[in-house]
């Protein structure tokens, strides 16, 4: 039986390749990810991604869902109100009665699950240099493969088989990776192709020799680990801190839908469940608004970007566009070691990242701009750097301060809008890279198109606001006239103010007029 699973699976793997699904990993420097080894040999940051909508084909599907409906429903689960739907190529959760808001819908006894802490129950003292829940449910999966009809998990992992997701960034080839060319997850996405890469191999240097009876060498091919990292990132949970990572069945099925206030869109949220005198940890989601018979059950979205999205999960559903600016001090600058201090103060470094979402145009165009001021001050508006302003100068670089300063400031910002514009591909190269390159699909050029024109667009209006800034600088009331304003001292002197050894009278004249 268990040879026979495997050629099951051999055979399933050989057909992604005829498809076209196997990523060709020409990929360079490694600096983000979600891997970490103790050993410090790979130790880059964990991607916080959690959105779930999948976008799976798959002959069966509903029936398949239903399975493991049913094998978690026979193992204690609670799920007599709930049903499942087909929806083209989803399968959604419906609940049959009505139910409040702020009430559990359902929970999932941890032994139905896989996490870190279940993976290292089945490779022991062998994954100890493991630091990374996913690489460790990655591989509880490929054992339960193996494993075959043999699985406690079989129902579950027989469903996650028969899923695919053959537009996630893992897959896509290094031609198409370079239609995101400019975009913040351009690199992104090739560092994580590289780090699944480096750590596939780590783990068949150092995993494998150790538990070959478990996970034998021959089987731990880099195709099932990269659908394994795939599964793992498209539909684990997070439910801290009881379940840093976890994989929880039927609760993986639940998309995600935007919040609204009439409980047309999302309508429940992750939680855990308390059960027993013992208190038990179990994952659960919970109601969040009204939710009405037959509606279907929707997580909100956790608030991720467009580019994000397509990193994690291969598709884009909604969401907003971003683009990272990057601001900094420059070493040169006389005044660099004052601005770094007011900049520490705010819990800032001297290069300050600033992500520009699409829906906060406004609001982020204004904190760039106080930023911006307070790297342009010169000579001129030094004194504000004096320590007698040092609790106050951030909120002055809020307005105007001078209006050298403030050309300066725009200036600084529209040159960096422009440059990161320039990073993009013109769309001659575009069509170059697009006639050039075989094998690039039209859906995967598609989304990179959705990714970049929303970024580009960012761009271009965040460039029309400080524009505007440039424009109306005659109308803007500069620091010295605020606070000589704060001071009441843009008025016409009254005459008990003038002191004045000649004796000349000069009352009527504004203050600053008059000095």
């Amino acid at each position: 039986v268990i040879k026979y699973s495997v050629i099951l699976v051999n055979l399933e793997f050989y057909l992604y390749k005829m498809i076209g699904f196997i990523v060709n990993f020409n990929a360079t420097s490694n600096a983000t990810g979600r891997y970490a080894f103790k050993s410090g040999e790979i130790n880059s940051k964990r991607m916080d991604f959690r959105r779930r909508q999948h976008r799976c084909v798959s002959m069966g599907l509903k029936e398949s869902s239903e399975r493991v409906f049913s094998w978690v429903s026979d193992n204690g689960a609670n799920l007599s109100d709930y049903s499942l739907v087909q929806n083209e190529s989803l399968v959604e959760l419906v609940s049959k009665k009505g139910v409040r808001s702020d009430q559990e819908l359902i929970r999932i006894a941890p032994k139905l699950c896989i996490s870190g802490s279940t993976s290292r129950k089945v490779f022991g003292k062998c994954v100890d240099f493991l630091d990374d829940d996913e690489v460790l449910i990655a591989l509880q999966l490929l054992y339960e493969v193996h494993q075959g009809k043999d699985s406690k998990f079989e129902l579950y992992v027989s469903h996650l088989q028969s899923m695919s997701y053959p537009n996630h960034v893992l897959l896509w080839t290094r031609k198409e990776l370079e239609l995101l060319r400019g975009s913040p997850i351009y690199i992104s996405a090739i560092n994580v192709q590289k780090t699944v890469r480096d750590v596939y191999e780590q783990l068949f240097e150092q995993l494998i020799p150790q538990c070959s009876s478990i996970l034998p060498a021959d089987f731990f091919t880099f195709d099932r680990y990269l659908w394994a990292i795939i599964i793992v990132q498209s539909r684990a949970f997070e439910f801290l801190p009881e379940f840093p990572l976890v994989l929880v069945p039927v609760l993986d099925e639940i998309n995600h839908a935007n919040f609204t206030s009439d409980g047309s869109g999302a309508n429940a949220a992750l939680s855990v469940a308390r059960v027993g005198w013992l208190r038990e940890a179990q994952p659960a989601i919970r109601s969040i608004t009204e939710v009405k018979p037959d509606a279907k059950i929707r997580l909100e979205y956790p608030g991720e970007n467009r580019g994000e999205m397509l990193l994690r999960y291969g598709f884009v559903d909604g969401g907003v566009d971003c683009v990272v600016m990057k601001f900094e001090v420059s070493q040169f600058d006389p005044f660099s070691d004052d601005k770094a201090d007011i900049l520490e103060q705010q819990g800032l470094n001297e290069v300050v990242l600033f992500k520009v979402f699409s829906d906060e145009l406004e609001t982020v165009a204004k904190e760039i701009l106080q930023l911006s001021r307070l790297i342009s001050l010169t000579a001129v508006d030094a004194f504000l750097l004096e320590a007698v302003f040092r609790s106050d100068v951030w909120d002055f670089m809020a307005e105007p301060v001078s209006e050298v300063n403030e050309a300066a400031a725009c200036a600084m910002i529209i040159s960096e809008c422009r440059a990161l514009l320039e990073d993009y591909m013109t769309d001659e190269e575009k069509d170059s890279a697009l006639k050039e390159a075989d094998g690039v699909t039209l859906l995967r050029s598609e989304l990179a198109s959705t990714i970049v024109d929303g970024e580009k667009i960012v761009l271009e209006k965040l460039i029309a606001i400080i524009q505007e800034e440039v424009d109306s600088m005659d109308a803007k009331e500069y620091y010295q006239e605020r606070r000589l304003r704060d001071l009441d001292l843009l008025r016409p002197v009254d005459e008990s103010e003038i002191v004045d050894g000649s004796g000349t009278r000069r009352a009527g004249q504004a203050f600053d007029q008059y000095y």
